[in-house]
């Protein structure tokens, strides 16, 4: 998310010029050139324009009267007429820097990136020390996604100019993208220094502070940005952000259903609702929640992971399923997503799919136990006993206290006709879980095969006592004499 809008820089030259210099050419077009800088300040284009014509028309030799135009003309979109009037002071001044650095920002605004480097480029070779030149080169190298680059162009930018504002902040964000948190925040600590009612600099460093676990602090920060500007919706989530955090989940949401009202069109707030939602067991509104980020920005993927997990939590497996597949399809290589969409498949009996996910997570991930394991449970479904074995196994070489995967194993070795290993295993997931009722019921059955009748009835005792329905019927069939 980008949190400030990078621009570029115009200079506006409103210096007087000089008592002698008027005195010779007449007061007249300096009254003009003096109100055309009015009218400029107060947004007044047009009336500006006629005012630099004026002291034009009456003096054409004073480069700031075509300059001053030149930018009123920008200001207005009027770039042909901007360029004629900054070439009409490079005519009267050569080599006039701020003219050919404003060429360049001209040259950016009509798409002429690389022309605009250029002019920045120049206007540094005549003035070494000019800050704002390389403070926009360092801005398109950002939109660029040369980070690096713009670094050095916001370094040499604060270097000649200590209060430049801008590449403090904009430093600061690209420090941020970069992971260095303490830089990041040094720079914002100076842009509140320079601008102590700057919201954007309270909020970008609230946003570093969370990053590293300065959690207070970061929300002493976001409550400063939103005293200050109490209409930026991004100010308002990343406060319920800590609020989450703290789970404070009514509070977060409150001020998730602030940030929508602000902006109702951005994704992430309807997402984040959405969790602080499901924390609260409001599944529907969750839900609503979900879709609602999906018809706003159908390519964030996190909404469709995390909403295959809420229906997978609600036995929704086919409509978790539809939702990993299209997780997966935005993020092929994510080894959770195939683990989870082969769990729900595995779920509904989709087991050669669910081995086939599994696989795919494995492969992805080669140390995934958890992949091993019920890509286990699947192929005991599938009735491949020994690639089940072989897989609890692997799960145990690497986790020997995993209940699930000598439980696994133990069903395996069971369909294997290996009733003592099996028992032994049983046994295993027993001491490790003593309420394990399945295991008991199942190392029942195995030890009633073994002809250990007494001892199977009493496991068979111990799963009923446990809660295990079926292991009623066995005690009925095979105990009672």
């Amino acid at each position: 998310m980008n949190r400030i809008l990078l621009s570029t820089i115009v200079l506006i030259m409103v210096l007087s010029l000089s008592e002698s210099s008027f005195a010779q050419r007449g007061k007249s077009y300096k009254q003009y050139y003096a109100d055309g800088n009015t009218y400029y300040k107060e947004g007044r284009y047009e009336e500006a324009i006629q005012q630099y014509t004026s002291a034009i028309n009456i003096y054409s030799d004073e480069p700031l009267f075509f300059y001053n135009r030149a930018l009123a003309y920008m200001k207005l979109k009027k770039y042909d007429l901007a360029l004629k009037d900054f070439n009409s002071v490079l005519e009267l001044e050569p080599k006039d820097v701020p003219t050919i650095y404003s060429i360049g920002v001209l040259k950016k605004e009509t798409g002429d990136t690389q022309g605009a480097m250029q002019n920045w480029q120049k206007a540094i070779e005549l003035d070494k020390k000019f800050a704002d030149a390389y403070y926009n080169i360092g801005v398109t190298y950002a939109e660029q996604g040369n980070l690096m680059d713009a670094l050095i162009q916001f370094d040499q930018a604060l270097q000649f100019d200590t209060n430049h504002v801008d590449a403090y902040q904009n430093r600061g964000v690209i420090r941020q993208k970069l992971g260095a948190y303490l830089p990041c925040i040094y720079d914002f600590d100076q842009v509140i220094r320079l601008q102590p009612n700057n919201a954007l600099a309270y909020l970008n460093r609230g946003i570093a502070k969370s990053q590293i676990g300065r959690y207070e602090s970061a929300m002493n920060d976001f409550e400063k940005a939103i005293s200050i500007d109490s209409l930026n919706p991004i100010a308002y989530r990343y406060r319920a952000n800590e609020k989450y955090r703290l789970q404070r989940y009514e509070d977060a949401i409150f001020d998730y259903n602030r940030a929508i009202r602000l902006n109702p069109n951005e994704a992430e707030s309807y997402f984040n609702r959405a969790m602080a939602k499901m924390k609260m067991k409001d599944n529907q509104g969750a839900l609503e929640d979900f879709n609602n980020a999906i018809s706003i920005n159908p390519k964030m993927s996190d909404v469709y992971y995390n909403r295959g997990l809420m229906k997978q939590s609600l036995a929704d497996d086919h409509g978790a399923i539809n939702d990993f597949t299209k997780y997966i399809e935005l993020n092929p290589s994510d080894a959770f997503a195939y683990y989870y969409r082969g769990y729900s498949k595995n779920k509904i009996n989709s087991t050669q799919g669910a081995i086939q996910d599994f696989s795919e997570a494995i492969r992805l991930n080669p140390h995934f136990i958890e992949a091993y394991r019920e890509r286990g449970n699947a192929k005991l479904k599938n009735k491949a006993f020994q690639g089940a074995y072989e897989d609890f196994n692997y799960v145990l070489s690497i986790d020997d206290a995993n209940v699930d995967a000598y439980f696994g194993r133990a069903n395996a070795l069971v369909e294997m006709d290996s009733l003592t290993a099996a028992v032994k295993d049983y046994d295993k997931c027993i001491e490790l879980n003593p309420n394990h009722k399945e295991a008991y019921c199942n190392r029942g059955i195995a030890k009633y095969t073994m002809m250990f009748e007494e001892d199977a009835c009493k496991d068979f005792q111990q799963a009923m006592s446990l809660g295990l329905s079926r292991a009623i019927g066995l005690f009925s069939k095979y105990c009672k004499k």
